[in-house]
């Protein structure tokens, strides 16, 4: 995902990525990370906090194979590195 030139990236997503990975392990302990982070100065959604909510309520609104599969999958968005193309 590419930064917003603010750097919030760069502050913010270790802890982004382990609320991502939490969110398959303890499903609450995840809520309460993603609403730790610190706010986003906007609404868009390609800014840190509100990627983190965006990701957590998909992959906790699907069950079994199919929030594994979408783990799975946005995992591979947010470790690709800025400017690669799947």
């Amino acid at each position: 995902m590419a930064t917003n030139g603010s750097g919030a990236w760069e502050r913010y997503g270790r802890a982004l990525h382990a609320a991502m990975a939490e969110v398959l392990i303890d499903p609450r302990r995840a809520v309460t990370m993603v609403e730790g982070l610190p706010d986003d100065s906007g609404l868009d959604r390609a800014l840190p906090k509100n990627t983190a909510r965006r990701l957590a309520a998909e992959i906790l609104g699907k069950h079994g194979d199919d929030r594994w599969q979408t783990a799975r999958q946005w995992s591979a968005l947010l470790l690709m590195p800025e400017g690669s193309d799947l």
